[in-house]
């Protein structure tokens, strides 16, 4: 009974660390450097409470069909895995720059918009200073291959499915308890990932009108 409290609090916490952009903020940061209108850059090791040595990583995919990535994470291109290793080079309000491990460099154009909250909740919601086998201890065995692929399918949890494709656009999707979350598989395209409780029923192409999953 205490192992099954434990992972409970565990996965609670993976998803609601996640979910940083549905939760309230403090006060926005001054946004413009100077009379230019230069936007400031921030420290992500201070977003997140980098010791030194400590290194970073991804908290769910990203795809990137060219160096620039949308923060809506279009589902489309190259994926980096969950848990993959990364430098920030920079970030401000509206980019954030990572290197992974070898050497190919992404830029993310953040839309707070879509977002709806600012590039330092996205931050925590995007990277983790804990090793994969931390961050992802509480995703099932028989789930981790899938995960790993960003592939979401009938039978996941909602924790399972953040580490996969991430949390959903709250433009879209305003609360995680939701029954259905929506992601974008191209400019112009939407799936819904639909849930039952805390299981993954379905996932509807609505574009197509068809079941994907």
């Amino acid at each position: 009974m205490m192992s099954k409290i434990v992972i409970l609090i565990a996965a609670a916490g993976g998803l609601l660390a996640l979910a940083g952009c549905y939760s309230t903020s403090a006060a926005p940061d001054k946004y413009f450097q100077s009379a230019d209108k230069l936007w400031w850059s921030i420290p992500v090791s201070e977003v997140l409470q980098q010791p030194i040595d400590a290194k970073l990583y991804t908290r769910y995919t990203l795809w990137s069909r060219t160096k620039k990535i949308s923060s809506l994470n279009v589902q489309e291109g190259r994926i980096l895995p969950p848990g993959s290793e990364v430098e920030a080079l920079f970030a401000n309000e509206r980019r954030l720059e990572l290197k992974d491990k070898n050497g190919r460099e992404y830029t993310i154009i953040f839309e707070p918009g879509e977002q709806l909250c600012d590039m330092r909740a996205f931050i925590r919601q995007l990277l983790t200073i804990q090793p994969p086998e931390k961050e992802f201890a509480d995703i099932r065995p028989e789930m981790k291959p899938y995960v790993m692929r960003g592939e979401v399918i009938p039978g996941m949890n909602r924790r399972e499915v953040t580490a996969a494709y991430g949390p959903p656009a709250r433009s879209r999707t305003p609360n995680l308890t939701n029954d259905t979350w929506v992601y974008w598989i191209s400019d112009d395209e939407t799936i819904r990932v639909v849930f039952r409780g805390n299981v993954v029923r379905s996932i509807l192409n609505m574009n197509a009108g068809k079941y994907v999953r």
